[in-house]
């Protein structure tokens, strides 16, 4: 890659939410199915540091597309083109700097195709990987972006809460980010602990961007930004109340119906 190049991106993308006007977007919090991790790497996560999250798009036409994260190669956006990991499918793709920090820059949707109808959702599951999302955090749990934050778990620190760039606000690769702002949501869910300890309540398994109306290609590229941690080389991010395998809903259900038979025979009995 031409390294004149890569200082554009480095001086303009990665500048990001930090320094290009970025927006606020509503945000909401759900605890949802509580997961743990054994310890996080630190605070700044790339591209390549999310590789098997799993991603998926949901479209007004019906479709959901699901994907895990990873290397993409070299990706171009207008006048840049720079190594980046991601997800691409039919419907198009998103995608990060491969040696980026997430904290305050932009990740890069776009839309390929209009056969699917408008994109409603994009949700980021981090555990299959070891990716977590984090958010400004202050005494009172997470905020905006925007003001002081605080370190929340051990090994995190204080980060931005999900933003949207403003209208073309980036050279270089406009048009851009052509959708109201006040109808993007931000949703973090699956809240984080590490083993024996509380969670803090900055970290998530999860994370979606909601459209209302659904996004469109008619919007041009759109760049967001939400910061992510990475838990510990060779950690899992697992549940802490498992989920039951569907034979164990067949013993029970098994179980309940001999149970209800049992009842009935029963009162047969009492009758006669």
């Amino acid at each position: 890659m031409n390294s004149l190049r890569m200082l554009l991106v480095g001086t303009v993308l990665m500048a990001g939410a930090q320094n290009l006007g970025a927006q606020n977007i509503a945000t909401q919090y759900q605890t949802g199915t509580t997961f743990e991790t054994s310890g996080l790497t630190g605070f700044q996560t790339s591209g390549a540091g999310m590789a098997g999250m799993q991603v998926t798009a949901r479209f007004s036409g019906g479709q959901t597309f699901s994907g895990f994260w990873t290397d993409l190669g070299d990706l171009t956006f207008g006048s840049f083109t720079y190594a980046a990991h991601g997800v691409s499918q039919a419907w198009g793709d998103v995608s990060f700097p491969s040696s980026g920090n997430t904290n305050g820059n932009f990740w890069i949707l776009r839309l390929a195709s209009g056969d699917y109808g408008a994109l409603l959702s994009l949700q980021f599951n981090g555990a299959p990987g070891r990716t977590l999302f984090d958010c400004r955090f202050t005494a009172t749990g997470c905020a905006q972006s925007g003001g002081t934050s605080i370190d929340g778990t051990v090994g995190s620190s204080g980060a931005i809460t999900a933003q949207v760039a403003a209208p073309n606000s980036v050279a270089g690769i406009s048009p851009h980010n052509q959708f109201d702002a006040q109808k993007v949501s931000g949703v973090y869910a699956n809240s984080i602990n590490l083993v024996g300890a509380p969670a803090v309540g900055d970290l998530f398994e999860q994370f979606t961007l909601v459209f209302d109306g659904g996004l469109t290609q008619d919007a041009g590229l759109f760049l967001f930004a939400v910061d992510t941690d990475n838990a510990n080389p060779n950690a899992t991010i697992v549940p802490t109340t498992p989920v039951p395998e569907p034979s164990t809903y067949a013993l029970l259900a098994t179980g309940l119906g001999a149970l209800m038979l049992a009842k009935r025979r029963r009162r047969h009995a009492d009758v006669g």
